[in-house]
């Protein structure tokens, strides 16, 4: 099986996304850019590179997923932002702790509402980690 960070998965309502990565932090970080990804975000020309530190904490891997992804799409919807990349300092089974790189954005070509635990899944197998994220759109 070919290695893909993400990848699209149909699904009858919302937007599902498979994503994977060789460690944690991978995982993360590819989650990061799939879900803006999907957003299609129109970046502001001539903007530069921007910083925004970012602490989320769960009881465990799914909830921490979420906790991380519903934080990066509240940091982006209130800044006017999108994000591209995500250095991990801290990443444990209830705490991920780092910085987004991102742009500023005039508008998304798709709006996320949420981030779901309907039909959420972590595992790791095949020396990868594996989730699986539904959207709310």
């Amino acid at each position: 099986m070919e290695y893909q960070p993400f990848q699209i998965i149909s699904h009858t309502a919302d937007i599902q996304l498979a994503i994977q990565g060789k460690t944690w932090n991978e995982l993360l970080e590819n989650a990061l850019r799939g879900t803006f990804w999907l957003t299609r975000p129109h970046i502001v020309p001539g903007s530069h590179c921007l910083e925004r530190s970012v602490t989320v904490h769960g009881t465990d891997r799914e909830i921490l997923l979420v906790q991380f992804l519903s934080e990066c799409l509240y940091y982006a919807a209130i800044y006017h932002e999108t994000y591209t990349k995500f250095h991990v300092t801290t990443a444990t089974e209830t705490t991920v702790q780092g910085i987004l790189y991102g742009q500023p954005i005039n508008t998304l070509e798709l709006e996320i509402k949420a981030v779901t635990y309907h039909e959420l899944s972590i595992s790791y197998h095949h020396n990868l980690w594996h989730a699986r994220i539904t959207y709310d759109i």
